[in-house]
């Protein structure tokens, strides 16, 4: 019995250890955004939700609109909400005036995780009502597999009134997926009664895969962009802390040539440093991503280190041109007029008449 009692603590030991790896994140697998317009959007997939839609506007009890903002709903007793929760003025949110009786009013299928990982679920969530004795918002989450089976959830409480303008407040738990299972279904259940209140925002859904903090470095610099010129021959030492947290880890630097919209992998480069020669003039995103074994360069199961940036500033190639007006006449002042293309902010000029200086200036002489 004394050796049973060994082995189950360290299985306990075990997944506690596990369940706390969750400092670092990836890239959100799916996004819900409900996409963007100048106009109200259109109603969701059929089985999303039990509430109906109306084409813009403000929803009654038990109705729902895909808007990019609010004004005046019900005599000024909902927030004016000028803007999605990214700040863009043509971006959706979904606007819920929730039924009388507690219910799923959000339920979707989300594909292409990876099993036996974990995940970070998140939404940004506003209570629209202005008014203290409303009723409040109040939603569970729960993630299931695609049976029913509960793997997480997680409860707002009371969602309390918004102060000095809208804001969005952000709810979000971790889960794990079991070996082999790559869907689950996120469910969110309206707890409180309808009637006066219980009306809410919701926005930016998304799945990230969960892991350990990653911190990356470059020797001799201290900030995250690094500026070289062209011919600048060094060698930047890449550097990555990693926690240690997976029971073992595959690591692999990234490239991003777009700005952070794609990311590729550097052949060759899967231990913690990485040394990076000189290359042609650009700007290129450098991070370290971590998954467990058999996972790596899966996406949905990463997650990645806040990329440093090394821009390589291409030689100047300064050249002038001089343009004047096509006929002078007789006794009238010539004025000659110079244009530059890499002259610097502030260019100087040297005007020549004969090859003899005639005077300095910056475009005219």
């Amino acid at each position: 019995m004394k050796y049973v009692a060994t082995i189950f603590f360290l299985f306990l030991c075990g997944l506690a250890s596990a369940q706390t790896c969750m400092g670092g994140l990836g890239d959100p697998i799916v996004n819900i955004t409900f996409g963007q317009g100048s106009g109200p959007g259109a109603a969701l997939a059929p089985g999303i939700t039990n509430l109906n839609w109306i084409s813009g506007g403000c929803p009654d009890d038990g109705q729902y609109a895909i808007v990019n903002y609010t004004a005046n709903c019900w005599g000024g007793t909902w927030i004016t909400v000028p803007q999605d929760h990214t700040g863009n003025d043509n971006g959706y949110f979904m606007l819920i005036n929730a039924s009388f009786t507690p219910s799923d009013f959000y339920v979707q299928r989300i594909d292409g995780l990876c099993g036996g990982t974990s995940y970070q679920f998140a939404a940004w969530v506003m209570n629209v009502g202005v008014i203290t004795t409303q009723i409040r918002p109040n939603v569970t989450f729960r993630i299931e597999k695609t049976d029913g089976t509960l793997l997480q959830t997680s409860r707002t409480g009371d969602i309390g009134l918004t102060r000095g303008g809208a804001t969005w407040n952000q709810y979000a738990f971790y889960f794990d997926t079991p070996p082999g299972v790559s869907s689950v279904v996120i469910r969110m259940i309206n707890n409180a009664p309808g009637g006066a209140g219980n009306d809410l925002a919701l926005d930016d859904i998304t799945f990230r895969a969960a892991g350990p903090s990653i911190t990356t470095a470059v020797a001799g610099f201290s900030s995250d962009t690094i500026s070289l010129c062209q011919n600048d021959p060094q060698v930047l030492h890449f550097s990555a802390m990693i926690e240690n947290c997976f029971p073992s880890a595959t690591y692999e630097w990234q490239v991003s040539t777009d700005g952070g919209v794609s990311w590729s992998a550097i052949p060759g480069q899967s231990g913690q440093t990485y040394d990076r020669a000189a290359s042609v003039p650009g700007n290129y995103l450098y991070r370290m991503a971590v998954a467990q074994p058999g996972n790596a360069g899966i996406t949905s199961c990463s997650v990645a280190s806040l990329p440093k940036l090394v821009r390589i500033i291409p030689f100047p190639v300064p050249s002038v041109t001089v343009s004047s007006s096509p006929y002078v006449c007789a006794g009238n002042v010539a004025v000659f007029t110079a244009s530059t293309v890499d002259g610097g902010t502030t260019p100087l000029y040297q005007w020549k008449l004969n090859g003899g200086n005639v005077s300095t200036g910056v475009g005219s002489g």
